[in-house]
């Protein structure tokens, strides 16, 4: 073992990837057979079985005698979605570095050797809460990079803001997931990826590396196709959402428009919520009449989105 294999604390850096899912097997297998092809195959994989009903856990269960590193196999008893199970995994391990991998994704063969590499890098900095690698699509087309393709470390909310969103692979770090969880809302089953993100800044910062370790396959049941009418399905996440950008985003326009469509994600909520109860500033009564007729909108699309 190499001093660079270490923390400070003189202890090996683990990594573990983790992967809700739900009745994804077919996928599933496709990720597995992309780990298999790991050049480095020092990681545990912790497969989070949301409640499936494909026979994923028994699968599961068959691979993990056979794999080449170690399989944990958590089930919830109710299909409680992506944050809770990612929570639960946090809570399981006590890995450096966690890589959420979802189920309809596959590594490139470096990954985790690229990915590794940039954990030694950070091993001592505690202000880095999370790395970001980039994706490619099935057709091999970037999905996005950081600026000038150069590594940049800042808060989520700055990037967004700045530089505009881009699919990938984020990368918690142990300080991370000791002191953050995704919030849990009662009959809600999703929340935005990146409120953790937004949650631990300031203080914690990411590192989005120009590393490309990954390849996205959408799915016509993912959050890309259907994903107004699942956070229309899920208002109080993404109210939290909505006022986190809010509040930590640059520019105003970038504020602007997540104030507003708080308002338009409240609309799904009856009665109408108290708005103390998700959100710090003093919203502006334009913005909540703004809001509330983009979110009638958008249930007027989604339905027409649903019958077509």
């Amino acid at each position: 073992m190499t001093k660079s294999d270490q923390n400070a604390t003189g202890k090996a850096l683990d990594i573990c990837i983790v992967t809700p899912t739900y009745n994804r097997l077919a996928l599933l297998r496709k990720l597995h057979q992309s780990l298999l092809s790991q050049d480095d195959l020092e990681f545990t994989w912790i497969i989070v079985d949301d409640a499936s009903e494909d026979r994923t856990k028994e699968w599961a269960r068959k691979v993990a005698t056979e794999a080449p590193f170690p399989i944990i196999i958590l089930s919830n008893s109710h299909n409680f979605g992506k944050g809770r199970s990612l929570n639960r995994a946090f809570e399981s391990q006590s890995s450096d570095l966690a890589i959420i991998v979802d189920s309809d994704d596959q590594l490139l063969p470096n990954a985790i050797s690229s990915i590794r590499s940039r954990l030694h890098q950070i091993a001592n900095l505690e202000e880095i809460g999370a790395l970001f690698f980039s994706y490619v699509d099935v057709h091999g087309r970037t999905l996005g990079n950081p600026p000038n393709g150069r590594t940049v470390l800042t808060t989520r909310a700055a990037m967004d803001s700045e530089y505009g969103k881009y699919d990938g692979c984020v990368a918690y770090t142990s300080t991370a997931m000791k002191k953050y969880r995704y919030p849990e809302f009662a009959n809600e089953n999703y929340i935005a990826p990146t409120v953790i993100q937004l949650l631990m800044s300031p203080p914690l910062k990411m590192l989005f590396c120009n590393n490309t370790v990954g390849i996205a396959h959408y799915q016509a049941d993912g959050l890309t196709k259907t994903g107004r009418h699942l956070r229309l399905k899920n208002p109080k996440g993404m109210m939290l959402y909505s006022t986190l950008n809010a509040e930590k985003g640059h520019g105003w326009l970038f504020k602007l428009k997540y104030r507003v469509t708080y308002w338009a994600y409240a609309t799904s909520i009856k009665p109408s919520p108290n708005l103390e109860s998700y959100s710090k500033p003093n919203y502006h009564r334009i913005e909540r009449i703004a809001g509330r007729m983009l979110g009638r909108y958008w249930r007027y699309k989604a339905r027409s989105n649903i019958t077509s």
